[in-house]
Parts: C-alpha cells; structure tokens; sequence
C-alpha cells in the first residue's frame, strides 16, 4: 500500500479550533471563570480542575475556553498558559509566568502604571536567581528602582526588603560593600508571586474593573514525572504542586489540566473538578475530518476515495480509549502504508521498535497482564513480567508504558492508552 502522508494530523497538535463536542465539558468552564471574572472581589481567588486520561482533550477543551474568554475579556484580564512539561519544579513555572506576566503588561502600557510593570520585571528578574550573592541581586534589580514607587504601598518592594533584605533605595556604594548571599528557592518565589499579584490587583489603572489574572498550568504531572520511581523525589514533587495549589487563594483564576492518577493531591483546595470521559467511536471520527479539513485538496481527496483507509480509521476509532491514541495510531498507519491490514492491532505492533526501542520486546508481554482497558496489575507481577529486570521494570514507567493508578501511592498500574491495542492480545504477546 502507498504511504500516506498528512501534515495535520500531529497527535500532540491541540489547536483549540478543532475540538470537538465536549460542549457541556466546555460551557462547565466557561461558565466558572466568567462567575469569577465577574465577580465584585477581584482579591478573591478561584480554582478550576479539568481532570481525565492521558490524551483524553484536556488540552485542548482548556485552550479553547480561554480563547473564546479571551475574546471578550481582554482588555481587563491577563490570561498565562504555561505547559509544565519540559519544566521541573514550581521554580520553572514562576519563571515561565512571570516572562508571560511582563510581556502582557508592557502590551498594555498606555493602561498600566510604569510602577507595576518595573514590579513584574522585578520579580522576573528575581525568578533568574537561585543562590546569588547580596551585591549581585541589588546590582540587578536596582536598575528598576526609578521606576518603582518606592513610597506606595507595594508589597512587594517591601516583601524583597523584609524577606530577602534587598532593598531598592541602597545607593550604589552600600551595594559595593554588601557581603553575603541568599537563596531564591521555590517557596520564596511562591510569596513573591503572590504579593505580586496582588499588587496588580491593587494598583491597575481601571479602579472601577481592576485588571484580573487568569493563569492555566496545562499538563502539571510532567512536573518531574520520572519521580515517581523514587520516593524521596515524589515528596519533593508533591510538595512543588501543593503550593502551585495555593495560588487558588491568590487573586487569580487558576486552571489546571490534571490525569486523573494525580488527582489526589487537589485535597479541598481545588473544589471546582471536571472529568472527562471517553468519547464514542462517531466523535473520534470527527476528529479525524476535522483535522483532514485542514489538509491539501488533493491529499484530501486520496484519503476520502479510498475504501481502505475509510475502514482503517473506523477500526481504530473503535479501538482507542482517548483521542490522543487514535490521531497517534492513523497518523503511524497511514504514513506506513499500513491501512490495508485486516488486523490493525498487529499492524501497529511495528511502531513499538521506533518508539519504545529500549523495552519493546518486554511490551506485548506485559500489556497481556491488563485483560481490558480499565484493569490494574500490582507492581510485582509487572516485575515479574520484566524476568524481574528492575532496569526494564523502571523504563516501562519513565516512558510512561505503565502509568500509576495513584501517582503519590504507586502500587497498582494501568496501560498507557496508546498502548491499547495490545489489551487482551495474547497471541501478540506470543509472537
């Protein structure tokens, strides 16, 4: 079979403008941050969690609420989406969300005190330092202090000075003969933002509709994700996440995108939660028209004039649990030529070399364990599965080929859904 090849059909792709359905998944959130944009207290906080599977749309459901929000709230709201995947700690997040907070203030000039935004580039600067020296953490940030209103009442000029011992009123020869260091960690950025946010509420220039902060922390497990094979390392992730959980109480709108295997983490604090669940085999094929309409003509008309494909892509809407394995699956059968086989699950065993090169043998054998989508299989019989190869068994979870039923109690795994095929196929495992 010839090889088909399209450019828009990227399984990773979350282009908010090609979801489909999820309307009352949507309008839940939708709704919940329109109450709280509009509500009279802009130094209240409120927190939002989109919870499902690995590759369920969380995503990109996410993003096209705030797009539509940001359609008619923009000139009053700064909307932050930060993707915590190549980020390792609450640090990178700070960081990420403070670049993203000045740019959106300097963008606004003409409405924004000069005050505030040589505020946020303040705490942007600061969010650059780990352990830094007095002298050097003075040298860069005093050159902010003609534009800061050292006499108002920012708290976060007075945080540095109380908290830090920075103060931007030191004349540059008490700066040269400055000795010591500090350390900037997690929890002190933590403090800084949130007095920084508060600030904003406090000073923006439209007293009768203050400027808002809505910021969206998309896929927050990959936060260190590999730290679940070590339990020292998962307290320390868990301890980042906590305080990203207390930015709900911070005068902002916090959305998370979060797998449901994390979710025990949200406690009370995040009360507003939705989850998603499976869409039906009609749904993701929509998916997949959607993204062909974005394809060349003519590559569009070789895919719809053949039988084939039409077949190929029903079997894989019936076989996949999430959208996210089905786009991964056609994407891989149709580049491959693949689409004729009457047996798509075995068509599809050819991808595991490619994408899992260093444990693809154990693959199939272990996927046998799991006898349907929805099973758990305890950690031994998974090691023992792995000839018990501790090495393997370790591989399977960093590449998340196994994913954890409890990421902070990891006893018990599922199948990652783009392995599903492999479910209940013993004859796979044999061969």
């Amino acid at each position: 079979m010839d090889r088909i090849s399209l450019s828009n059909l990227s399984p990773t792709a979350v282009n908010p403008r090609e979801l489909v359905n999820r309307d009352a998944d949507a309008d839940w959130l939708r709704d919940g941050l329109t109450a709280w944009l509009r509500s009279p207290d802009p130094s209240a906080g409120g927190g939002f969690c989109v919870l499902g599977d690995k590759g369920i749309g969380k995503s990109i459901l996410t993003r096209r609420v705030i797009e539509d929000l940001r359609e008619v709230h923009a000139a009053t709201t700064m909307f932050l989406l930060v993707d915590c995947r190549p980020l390792r700690n609450q640090r990178d997040v700070y960081r990420e969300a403070a670049n993203q907070l000045v740019e959106e203030l300097v963008a606004r000039r003409s409405d924004v005190p000069p005050a505030l935004i040589a505020e946020a580039r303040v705490f942007d600067t600061l969010t650059r330092f780990d352990q830094v020296t007095l002298k050097h953490a003075h040298e860069q940030l005093t050159q902010y202090k003609v534009s800061v209103d050292i006499g108002g009442s920012h708290s976060l000029v007075k945080w540095l000075d109380a908290k830090l011992g920075i103060s931007l009123l030191r004349s540059s020869k008490s700066i040269e003969a400055l000795e010591g260091s500090i350390t900037v960690d997690g929890p002190r950025l933590h403090e800084g933002f949130v007095q920084l946010l508060h600030d904003i509420t406090r000073h923006s220039i439209k007293q009768d509709e203050p400027l808002r902060v809505v910021l969206y922390l998309d896929n927050i497990e990959e936060l260190r994700h590999e730290a679940l094979n070590k339990d020292e390392a998962r307290e320390a992730v868990r301890a980042d996440v906590e305080a990203l959980l207390h930015l709900s109480e911070a005068p902002l709108g916090l959305v998370l995108n979060m797998r449901t295997y994390y979710s025990s983490v949200l406690t009370r604090r995040i009360s507003k939660r939705r989850t998603l669940g499976r869409m039906p085999d009609a749904e993701q094929r929509a998916i997949f028209e959607r993204r062909m309409a974005g394809e060349d003509p003519r590559d569009q008309a070789r895919v719809r004039a053949s039988e084939a494909v039409a077949t190929a892509i029903d079997k894989l809407a019936d076989l996949a649990r999430t959208p996210l394995a089905f786009l991964t699956w056609a994407e891989f059968i149709l580049d491959e030529g693949l689409y004729d086989q009457d047996d798509m699950a075995r068509a599809l065993t050819r991808r595991l070399g490619s994408h899992y090169s260093t444990v693809a043998r154990y693959i199939p054998t272990v996927a046998a364990l799991f006898k349907d989508p929805s099973a758990l299989v305890d950690a031994e019989t998974v090691r023992e599965a792995c000839g018990g190869n501790d090495s393997i068994y370790r591989q399977l979870i960093d590449q998340q080929v196994l994913l954890p039923h409890n990421y902070w109690d990891p006893r018990e795994f599922s199948i990652d859904p783009e392995l599903g095929f492999l479910v209940g196929r013993e004859d796979l495992a044999a061969g």
